[in-house]
C-alpha cells in the first residue's frame, strides 16, 4: 500500500494522531517525501550539558547529519569550578549510557581550563567507567586534535562574558601548555564597539547575541593582528 493511502487509513480509526501526517511535498524519490523522524539510524550521540544551558543540543542538532540523533542529560550547575565532581556528571553519564550512545560529549570547555590536562583525562576515565567503556569526548581535548590536524598554531579564544580573570588564564594556559600560540583573548567584552551596552560590566550567564559575537569575532583582526594561521 502506498505510505500516502497508509496513513490516510489509519486516520480514519484514530482520531487526530494520524489526521495531519508530517510529510514534506517534496518531489523526488519516495524516502525523500517523509521528513526525518529524529531517529539515529547512523549514529546516536550523547551531550552531557549544564541544566541551565539550552546552547549546546540546539547547536548539535543543527550540526547533526541525516541520521544522527542527539540525546541531552542536564547536568546540576552549582559552580563552574565543581561542575565535573562527582555526582551529578557521573549519573547522567549512566543515564545515557542506558539507551545506549556510540558516544558521549561532556560539554563544558570550562572543565577543561579548570582541570588541565592530566585531570581532564581522569575526568574521561572516571566517566568511561560509568558508561561502562562508551567514548567520553571533552572540548578542549577535540580542538586541540582538531588544530593540529589542520596544521593550526596561532589561535584566538573568545570566552564567554561571564568569565571571570582568573578564569580566561586557565583558558589561555591551557592551550599555551599544548604548544599553541595565543595570540588574542578576550571574555566577550565590547567595551569600544559600537553594540556595547555601557558599562558593559561582568555578566551573569545569559545567551549571547549575534551582533555581539560577529563583533568580538572581527576584534583581533581590527587590532592588525592574524590568528588561526597554519604551519607551513
Amino acid at each position: 500500500m502506498h505510505k500516502r493511502r497508509l496513513l490516510t487509513a489509519l486516520s480514519l480509526g484514530s482520531g487526530t494522531l494520524f489526521a495531519h501526517p508530517a510529510m514534506a511535498e517534496t518531489a523526488g524519490s519516495d524516502r525523500k517525501s517523509w521528513q526525518r523522524d529524529g531517529l539515529g539510524y547512523r549514529a546516536r550521540l550523547g551531550l552531557l550539558t549544564p541544566n541551565d544551558d539550552a546552547v549546546p543540543e540546539s547547536a548539535w542538532w543543527t550540526m547533526a547529519p541525516e541520521g544522527v540523533s542527539v540525546h541531552v542529560a542536564r547536568v546540576l550547575l552549582v559552580d563552574t569550578r565543581t561542575f565535573a565532581e562527582p555526582p551529578h556528571p557521573d549519573e547522567a553519564t549512566a543515564l545515557l549510557a542506558a539507551l545506549p550512545m556510540h558516544a558521549i560529549v561532556f560539554a563544558c570547555t570550562t572543565t577543561s581550563s579548570m582541570l588541565g590536562p592530566e585531570g581532564e583525562q581522569a575526568l574521561k576515565a572516571r566517566l568511561e567507567q560509568r558508561a561502562n567503556g562508551m567514548p567520553v569526548l571533552l572540548p578542549c581535548p577535540a580542538a586541540v586534535t582538531a588544530f593540529r590536524t589542520l596544521g593550526v598554531r596561532r589561535i584566538a579564544l573568545l570566552h564567554p562574558p561571564w568569565f571571570a580573570d582568573d578564569e580566561q588564564q586557565l583558558g589561555i594556559a591551557y592551550f599555551r601548555n599544548q604548544g599553541f600560540e595565543v595570540v588574542y583573548a578576550n571574555q566577550l567584552r565590547l567595551r569600544g564597539l559600537p553594540v556595547a551596552q555601557p558599562p558593559d560590566p561582568l555578566r551573569t550567564f545569559t545567551e549571547l547575541y549575534p551582533a555581539e559575537l560577529y563583533a568580538c569575532a572581527r576584534r583581533p583582526a581590527g587590532h592588525g593582528r592574524r590568528w588561526g594561521s597554519r604551519s607551513r
